[in-house]
């Protein structure tokens, strides 16, 4: 949650970083230049920094650390460490650490009272190259930054106030139906009990019992008990994912601050999916994503999310397609902001279980006590194994070298890492034709099946895919062929990276044409791993019979299990 509520203390708390969210995008001269100097080798290292500011209606406290504070010569040094990919430039990274300098800087200046400082960037790359970068501010002109982004800031704290002063009252909310069916109240104790204990729950129960709102009913009085943060609907399918809509949405009728919202995928949710997705648009200044005359993204978005807010409490992907029209920004962007301010969150299993695309602003780094209620189950373990399995004919070598002929002509450094990854299919090629035989309706096939990955093909394959992504992350334009082909490509390298014991590699060719598949036979060591950023977890479904060989499959070895019998 981008702001936590304190109830003690009746405010708001915010970090450094996302207060400096709320900067906008600004093309004028850079803030920081070169720094000739040393950086300092003593001071006070990681200091933590606390201010509070009063917003009128709600108290904001706004915290952060600064890395090092040095005081040498008469002059008082502010320095915050940064990180610079290799191609980046270090001017393009100071400029995007411009808000939160100023943020860090204000609240030691404040809180130490600080005139003037040095703000200093320690900049290093993957190699441990050091660039240092210095800005010489006063606290009057910090105060002047600061300032813009705490009143940009503070309409969303209010929306967290009034949540968090409503949040304890979830804990006593009643069941939004006249009565609880036979077996719900065994489910829902069971529930409750998952997720205080911090647990996973495995659920067998009938269709008709009522198994959505038996999950989501008591994870919501979790959160006002404060024995959760937030809720992830997670669903194999639409039809679930609306059962959990409603839940949600019904839930909201007893409690308004209880905010829900569906999230679909970015290509459905496109504004400009009717031209054919294309995933290269949203990373080269979508106009859904870009500065609009002289509104940048960040106004409208903090405007549309404002209006969103405002509407709620429960947010479906057409609720979130209509403001995103009349505030030009990217609907998939917006309802993942929108989340932040949610307590239930319904999305489709992939945000979870595929480590590529899930969530990273919640996943990564696991900030809050989150719950999984995972509908239908049983279609758990061949979702996982179909998530982290991948297959490539080498037909794609054909393909995609006529692409990057057309779109990269004469460029022998993609050039040759394609032909590297072709000889590494060329070399299985020739390994399952060697003992190839004629089948019976005079097909020639001939196959290898190991349990060790060849090392030439996930080597080769890593270098191609890293190399097209950079050359058409470069390109003016880039055919959608060529983009699927992308996609492909990172597939099996993701997958080759998930490559164990529990994986088997298959190659077949027929009449010719060779298929390497990376097979995954058992997802449930990564299925766990994908459930362990979770507090807890309910897995229900009408069909997890026996129960102890689904939690066996499904990663949950542990799990307490309840079966229920037919109303």
């Amino acid at each position: 949650m981008k702001f936590e509520y304190s109830a003690e203390a009746d405010s708001v708390v915010v970090d450094a970083k996302e207060l400096a969210s709320f900067a906008r995008r600004k093309d004028g001269a850079p803030l920081f230049s070169r720094y000739s100097g040393a950086l300092p080798d003593d001071g006070r290292g990681d200091l933590p920094l606390l201010s509070a500011f009063d917003g009128g209606d709600v108290v904001v406290a706004v915290r952060g650390i600064a890395d090092l504070v040095a005081d040498a010569a008469g002059t008082t040094s502010v320095v915050i460490r940064g990180e610079k990919r290799k191609k980046q430039s270090a001017a393009t990274v100071a400029k995007s650490l411009e808000p939160y300098s100023a943020v860090v800087a204000y609240l030691y200046a404040k809180q130490y009272d600080a005139e003037a400082l040095r703000v200093i960037l320690a900049l290093t790359d993957g190699d441990g190259e050091l660039t240092l970068l210095a800005w010489d501010v006063s606290r009057e002109a910090l105060e002047k930054m600061f300032s813009a982004l705490l009143a940009r800031a503070i309409p969303f704290a209010r929306v967290a106030a009034r949540r968090g002063r409503a949040m304890p009252a979830l804990a006593d909310i009643p069941f939004p139906f006249p009565s609880i069916r036979e077996g719900q109240r065994e489910f829902i104790n069971a529930a409750y009990r998952a997720i205080s204990g911090g647990s996973r729950l495995l659920v067998s129960a009938p269709t008709g019992i009522g198994k959505t709102m038996s999950a989501l009913y008591p994870a919501v009085r979790a959160i006002g008990a404060q024995k959760a943060d937030k809720v992830f609907c997670l669903c194999a399918k639409n039809v679930t994912g609306k059962a959990a809509a409603e839940a949600a949405a019904r839930l909201s009728r007893l409690a308004p601050e209880l905010r829900s919202i569906t999230i679909i995928s970015k290509e459905r949710s496109c504004a400009f999916k009717s031209d054919g997705f294309s995933a290269l648009r949203c990373r080269r200044g979508c106009p859904m994503l870009s500065k609009l005359g002289e509104t940048s993204y960040e106004a409208r978005r903090d405007a549309a999310l404002l209006a969103l807010l405002d509407a709620g409490p429960a947010y479906s992907p057409e609720d979130v397609a209509a403001l995103s029209a009349e505030f030009s920004v990217c609907p998939y962007e917006l309802s993942l902001d929108l989340s932040e301010y949610c307590d239930v969150i319904v999305c489709d299993y992939n945000y979870v279980f595929d480590f590529s695309i899930r969530f990273r602003r919640y996943f990564e780094r696991p900030r809050e006590r989150y719950v999984f209620i995972i509908d239908e189950a049983h279609n758990l373990p061949k979702r996982g194994r179909d998530t982290y399995s991948a297959s490539i004919c080498d037909t794609f070598v054909g393909s995609a070298n006529a692409l990057l002929n057309a779109t990269f002509p004469g460029d022998t450094e993609i050039a040759g890492s394609l032909a590297a990854f072709a000889e590494a299919l060329g070399e299985i090629k020739e390994r399952a034709e060697r003992e190839a035989e004629l089948a019976d309706e005079g097909t020639r096939f001939g196959f290898v099946r190991e349990s060790e990955l060849p090392l030439s093909l996930a080597n080769t394959a890593a270098a191609f895919s890293r190399t097209l992504e950079a050359k058409m992350r470069e390109a003016a334009a880039v055919p959608r062929e060529l983009e699927r082909l992308g996609h492909e490509m990172r597939k099996l390298v993701s997958v080759c990276e998930l490559f164990d014991e529990k994986f088997t590699f298959f190659a077949e060719s027929v009449d010719g044409k060779l298929t390497v598949s990376l097979l995954c036979l058992d997802p449930a060591e990564l299925l766990d791993r994908a459930m362990d950023v979770a507090h807890a977890a309910i897995l229900f479904s009408a069909t997890l019979s026996p129960i102890d060989c689904f939690a066996d499959v499904c990663g949950c070895l542990d799990a307490a299990t309840l079966e229920l019998d037919s109303p």
